[in-house]
């Protein structure tokens, strides 16, 4: 893992939870009483977090205040391409979907008998 700050960290530990809901900055940041340039300040580690406001935030999220102190060590960008991804199949007709649908479910079973 790349040497980060705790800081920066943190902050990627928010921008995944809230990407992983499929929440903009805007709608978060009204969830937490910040403006989003405040909220993708404290995503990019640019400013520390108060306490009383990661309380605000893991409230928001619907997290433990616990899971924001330990190693994300995940990648931000997976969410970030499956919000993409379900946005882009919905806008697919019926039948493309249930091609793909069954492209992936194939592709995830030859990735599990691999295992």
């Amino acid at each position: 893992m790349k040497n980060r700050t705790p800081d920066i960290e943190l902050g990627r530990y928010i921008t995944k939870k809230r990407l992983e809901r499929g929440w903009s900055r805007q709608q978060m940041s009204s969830k937490i009483g910040v403006t989003h340039q405040q909220l993708q300040k404290y995503e990019h580690g640019l400013n520390r977090i108060s306490t009383g406001r990661l309380r605000l935030i893991a409230n928001a999220l619907g997290e433990p205040l616990e899971s924001f102190f330990g190693d994300s060590g995940d990648d931000v960008e997976r969410p970030r391409l499956t919000i993409e991804l379900v946005r882009n199949f919905q806008k697919l007709n019926e039948e493309t979907q249930v091609i793909i649908g069954n492209l992936v479910r194939s592709l995830a079973d030859v990735k599990e008998d691999e295992k």
